[in-house]
């Protein structure tokens, strides 16, 4: 079943589930989840017909094949080189240690996930978690309420930190967990952009 962009937060997700969210998280940063979901799913199908699953071993059999260039291109995931290194260290980093061990660290030295996309992951699959993915969403949110941010998600990790802090304080005075206070403002401000 394809991952739910309105309910992604998820504290019992299954290995293969921990591998699908850890491929969308990547998958969708800077792209639209409505348009990523339904292809990583279709992608991923592919690999449950030929009864490979969970997720890593369909990319592990095409990492081996030389194949995952053709088969994210016949799913127009866009950015192959950086998608198939991406995802190739995934696998290699799964083969360390477990996914559900994971930590901001082992993700952030994944090429092609950044400070945003390691959180993402992380708050929404593992509970307790006191990062922030800061979104456009979540930067006009902290904006409207009279924070000075920038308008763009900031690659500068002491910035990023000083921003995270903003977010999680806000999720504080709100007796929320962060993950709920990430959906609530995702859901309010996409909204808002659709209209």
């Amino acid at each position: 079943m394809a991952i739910d962009p309105e309910n992604v937060t998820n504290f019992h997700r299954t290995t293969g589930e921990l591998q699908e969210f850890a491929l969308y998280s990547f998958c969708v940063a800077g792209k639209t989840s409505k348009v990523i979901a339904p292809r990583l799913e279709a992608f991923l199908q592919d690999g449950r017909d030929l009864g490979l699953h969970p997720p890593f071993e369909w990319i592990r059999a095409l990492l081996r094949d030389d194949a995952l260039h053709l088969a994210l291109k016949s799913h127009g995931f866009g950015q192959y080189k950086r998608s198939i290194r991406c995802f190739r260290e995934l696998c290699e980093l799964e083969e360390l240690w477990p996914i559900d061990e994971w930590t901001i660290d082992d993700l952030e030295n994944i090429h092609g996930v950044g400070l945003k996309t390691a959180r993402f992951f992380l708050i929404h699959s593992k509970p307790g978690q006191r990062y922030a993915a800061l979104d456009t969403h979540i930067l006009k949110f902290l904006s409207d309420l009279g924070h000075d941010v920038p308008s763009a998600t900031p690659y500068h990790a002491p910035r990023y930190r000083e921003i995270e802090d903003l977010f999680i304080a806000e999720a504080d005075k709100r007796n929320v967990m962060i993950e709920t206070l990430d959906l609530e403002v995702w859901k309010k401000y996409s909204r808002k952009e659709a209209a």
